[in-house]
């Protein structure tokens, strides 16, 4: 695909060669015949996956938090997949036609799909998620849907989505991100909240394994669906979802061979480096399209943090290297701004850097009002997160910023959290000061960068724009970039918003996230996909 003669994998430059010599099994695996992969895989046995908390939900349409995002994963379905080349595959869609002027798109869905509770997946429960529910349910989804104009049914299996006009980031990537595009059942969530549906907790499936059972705070167990339309791809019978908080436990679970697979999200730097040299494991470097970034949100409903000055402050006093040389093991890259440097068609590289600068940090506080008290301190901030975020190294990321911001006198409380709480509290409520997560970036920017910028996205939901920031210049600029076809036009317009919200710093970008995995070395096709949230399908044991 091309567009205004710049071809469409420039929209994302990434290190292909670098990250890809790191990945095996799934890679070498993807290569081979279909039934060259059965011949070469075991079939049966349980898959145990190590994170470091419980999903809130079990549910994309209620959280898309990263732990919702990986379990819910192996239970619903996209239209399409997209392969570790950036590639779509079938998947609930086994074909698909594009008319030419890239604007009407035609799905044929399989013809075995059927809901776990025995009713076939139709035409009309696509149209239902991606018209009512998913755009009701999740901003970034909102946004990566609003330009369909029309979703038509002309029979049971087929799906005709009509375009308002073209846009570079639906196809493959709105139909294949699981926040955007879960298909969900209509018969079981029409006319209700998600939220609160029972199916948010024992779901009604369509996914390669269907709900078994939920121990609360241990494990959340699933078993094969011999109902799914890949279900001869499905090589495990069984995938636990082991709750194992300490991240030098999880890495102890994988060496034993008590847990066989780490997510990325759920790997701490420090065993990743361990488990590198592992005699009984595998570490594989893998890539994500979506480039997340490990972000710090201010509250600018918060008085204090509403003053620019105390923000850049912050920014100024904030050592991202030092963060990432010491909670990270060098694991990452400083984060700089709302896009990945790495995402060098979108980036803007004449962006403030805020390089460390205790004298400047003070002298913005003075001049802003806030005076040291006796103790060295003018004020306290509360920082929510997740305890076990970024396999552990968001705890330390915060140890380490309340000594730096200790040094401008910022008193700096720290509130760990585990993720159901830090979502309902910090992404919904708002009740926070800072609050740090990992938040997308990509596949495009109209998905991982705009929806937390845009002032229309500040709403109590995950992936919204939480800390309540509002300039209309940069939302004209995101909405034109977002609706504009000509890429380089697109790229330009998101240069300027960049620029603009980089001054403003409602956000300090601490990290850039890397992605690598731990499995066992016995373990083949981890990770399933680009997005490490695709089902386990042809995933198992080497025979």
């Amino acid at each position: 695909m091309e567009e205004s003669g710049i071809p469409q994998d420039k929209v994302f430059e990434i290190s292909r060669r670098t990250f890809m010599g790191g990945i095996f099994g799934a890679g070498l695996l993807a290569s081979l015949p279909a039934s060259a992969i059965a011949a070469a895989m075991k079939r049966g046995g349980t898959l145990i996956v190590g994170l470091q908390a419980e999903p809130p939900t079990l549910s994309t349409a209620a959280a898309s938090d990263f732990v919702t995002l990986c379990v819910s994963g192996q239970l619903y379905s996209t239209l399409v997949t997209v392969d570790l080349d950036f590639k779509p595959q079938p998947c609930l869609a086994k074909s698909w036609t594009v008319s030419d002027d890239g604007l009407v798109y035609t799905f044929k869905l399989q013809d075995k799909a059927t809901w776990s509770d025995g009713t076939p997946v139709t035409s009309e429960d696509v149209r239902y998620t991606l018209l009512d529910m998913k755009p009701k349910a999740d901003v970034i989804a909102d946004a990566s849907l609003s330009v369909i104009s029309k979703v038509e049914c002309p029979d049971d299996k087929t799906v005709v989505i009509t375009l308002k006009g073209p846009d570079p980031s639906f196809f493959p990537w709105a139909m294949s991100l699981t926040n955007v595009s879960h298909i969900f059942p209509k018969h079981v969530f029409q006319g209700t909240v998600p939220r609160e549906n029972p199916a948010a907790f024992q779901p009604v499936s369509c996914g390669p394994f269907k709900f078994s059972d939920w121990q609360r705070g241990s494990a959340v167990t699933f078993v094969k669906d011999p109902g799914y339309f890949f279900a001869d791809d499905v090589f495990i019978d069984r995938v636990v979802f082991q709750v194992i908080p300490d991240p030098g436990a999880r890495q102890l679970a994988l060496e034993r061979g008590d847990v066989d697979y780490i997510p990325y999200f759920a790997l701490s730097p420090s065993a990743a480096d361990a488990l590198s040299s592992s005699s009984e494991a595998k570490v594989i470097n893998a890539i994500r399209p979506q480039s997340g970034i490990i972000m710090m949100l201010f509250n600018l409903r918060q008085k204090t943090l509403a003053n620019r000055n105390v923000r850049h402050a912050i920014g100024y006093a904030v050592d991202r290297r030092k963060i990432v040389d010491l909670a990270l093991n060098g694991r990452a890259r400083p984060g700089v701004g709302p896009i990945r440097d790495d995402n060098t068609f979108y980036f803007n590289p004449d962006i403030e850097r805020y390089d460390p600068d205790v004298a400047k940090a003070n002298a913005l506080l003075d001049s802003a009002g806030f005076a040291k008290g006796a103790n060295g301190m003018r004020f306290s901030l509360r920082i929510m997160y997740e305890a076990a975020g970024a396999g552990g190294a968001t705890q330390a990321a915060a140890e380490i910023m309340r000594e730096q911001l200790k040094a401008i006198g910022i008193d700096l409380q720290l509130m760990p959290t585990d993720t159901a709480t830090w979502v309902s509290t910090a992404l919904q409520k708002w009740d926070f000061d800072l609050t740090v997560g990992s938040f997308p970036t990509g596949p495009d920017p109209k998905i991982g960068f705009s929806p937390r910028f845009l002032t229309s996205n500040i709403k109590p939901q995950a992936g919204a724009n939480s800390g309540g920031y509002s300039n209309p210049e940069v939302d004209r600029l995101l909405t034109a970039a977002d609706n504009e076809p000509d890429l380089a036009k697109r790229a330009d317009l998101y240069k300027q918003a960049q620029k603009i919200i980089v001054d403003d710093l409602p956000v300090l970008w601490l990290w850039e996230v890397f992605y690598p995995i731990a499995t066992r070395k016995d373990l083949d096709g981890l990770p399933a996909g680009c997005m490490q949230t695709e089902p386990f399908v042809k995933v198992g044991w080497a025979a």
